[in-house]
């Protein structure tokens, strides 16, 4: 099996590097927490909420600065403690969702403005609250654990523009909570806490979702970024610190991607670099069989790490690019759309078939970016450079 990523070399500075990939950066300043949440944007990553060393629920938050390696305490969020909560920006705010309190599952939105460091309560879910809730695409909100304790399917879609959610296609499969999110689904624990190994992909075009390979074991409570998946736990007492990616149709094995230094880890919080040459993501906090922990770390791998399966049929020119590229399909597939994502992991660019057959792409900014093709049969990716 080829490699799934192109590894880059470490330069650690003053920190210590862990081999290839990892490098410790400095610890979150707040208490040790698991089942936090995580949003970035703007070259800072904001973290908060979740469950510290003396099982309190938090509402305080900090802001990791990339470019000094530095965390600064920003406006704690105006309502209760919480844990199990599912963040998401739109490149402009952040956004705070659900999550359990000491009274039970909610279904509170909260948008972050970082320019007025202010919270402002925006529309509920305009359904039963949940937590531990999964994010796809920065705005599909998806699964979840309900008062009752049973767990849902559903899966809500939120305009961040108009303020307004709508209910998409159920996600296929047993119900689930804590699961991990990223470019797909990947497994989680059914109502019982056991964990399931299933993973889907969905269609953002035509609102279906498309089983994925299962995981090499069930796993719940791991960290997604893209299509690099993180620890987790595959029951209470067996938990895990490798680094899986997901790519050519199948799941890496163990071992071709460096473990998380520390170990194993759940319940830890992941959000992607947003500034150029940075690392692939941030990871840290969480807990381990042991106690709870306050660790952040970054994660260097090249953006070229994704599935491209079905590449030979799809063809995008030119490469490089300047202005423009045009999408066709060896097969004569209708292409219904693609988006475009950002060596960061960002979406730069969303375009569907009905707005002709070449993107415009005069706006990007120069560098590398993965596009995901949609058609009416399947889902390619490939990437593609942009150029002054």
């Amino acid at each position: 099996m080829r490699a799934l990523l192109l590894i880059a070399t470490l330069v650690a500075g003053e920190h210590t590097a862990a081999g290839q990939n990892w490098v410790r950066m400095a610890d979150l300043p707040g208490t040790p927490r698991d089942d936090g949440a995580a949003f970035s944007m703007n070259g800072k990553v904001y973290v908060g909420t979740g469950r510290d060393v003396s099982f309190a629920l938090t509402n305080d938050w900090f802001a990791y600065s990339e470019g000094s390696d530095t965390w600064a305490s920003i406006a704690p969020l105006p309502a209760t403690g919480r844990q199990y909560c599912t963040a998401f920006t739109d490149g402009t705010h952040g956004y705070l969702f659900g999550g359990i309190d000491v009274n039970g599952p909610l279904n509170e939105l909260w948008r972050y403005d970082p320019d007025t460091d202010l919270w402002e309560q925006m529309t509920s879910l305009p359904g039963p609250g949940r937590y531990a809730s999964v994010v796809l695409s920065d705005r599909f909100i998806a699964t979840g654990l309900l008062a009752d304790g049973t767990a849902t399917s559903e899966c809500w879609e939120y305009d961040s523009g108009s303020d307004e959610w709508t209910l998409r296609a159920d996600v296929p499969g047993t119900p689930r909570h804590r699961a991990s999110g990223g470019w797909s689904l990947i497994g989680g624990a059914d109502a019982s806490y056991e964990a399931l190994s299933d993973c889907y992909e969905y269609d953002v075009f035509n609102g279906t979702w498309s089983p994925l390979q299962d995981l090499p074991e069930p796993r719940y409570g791991g960290d997604a970024f893209q299509n690099i998946l993180v620890g987790g736990a595959s029951s209470e007492t067996m938990l895990h610190g490798d680094v899986r990616a997901y790519g050519d149709g199948a799941w890496s094995d163990s071992g071709i991607l460096e473990p998380f230094p520390p170990g194993m880890r759940r319940g830890g919080v992941i959000a992607g670099s947003t500034v150029q040459n940075g690392p692939t993501f941030y990871y840290g906090t969480g807990v381990d069989l042991v106690q709870r922990h306050s660790d952040w770390w970054a994660f260097h791998a090249s953006p070229t790490s994704i599935d491209d399966h079905h590449r030979s049929t799809l063809s995008i020119a030119p490469v490089p690019a300047m202005n423009e590229i045009t999408i066709r399909m060896a097969d004569n597939e209708v292409v219904l759309g693609a988006v475009l994502y950002d060596a960061q992991g960002q979406l730069a660019l969303e375009w569907t078939g009905a707005q002709g057959g070449t993107i415009p792409i005069h706006d990007l900014r120069p560098g590398l970016y993965v596009v995901r093709v949609w058609t009416e049969r399947s889902i390619h990716r490939t990437s593609i450079i942009k150029h002054p």
